[in-house]
């Protein structure tokens, strides 16, 4: 199809991505890898905290009201 692009990962020049183009990267040095940042998981606790808040309002405007 010859539609690619320096940008687009043709990197030797022939119009198409392909795995010579990666190849190219990492011989040249071209390839930074980058360290994945650790991103916390929700464990759940504030959720648990905000319902049992929930819960215990709803409780006490039921006895309220009686």
């Amino acid at each position: 199809m010859r539609n690619s692009t320096w940008i687009t990962g043709d990197w030797d020049g022939d119009l198409e991505f392909t795995s010579r183009d990666l190849v190219i990267a990492f011989q040249e040095g071209g390839y930074v890898s980058v360290a994945m940042v650790a991103t916390p998981e929700p464990n759940g606790l504030a959720e648990l905290v905000t319902g049992l808040i929930g819960i215990a309002v709803v409780i006490n405007s039921v006895r309220q009201a009686f």
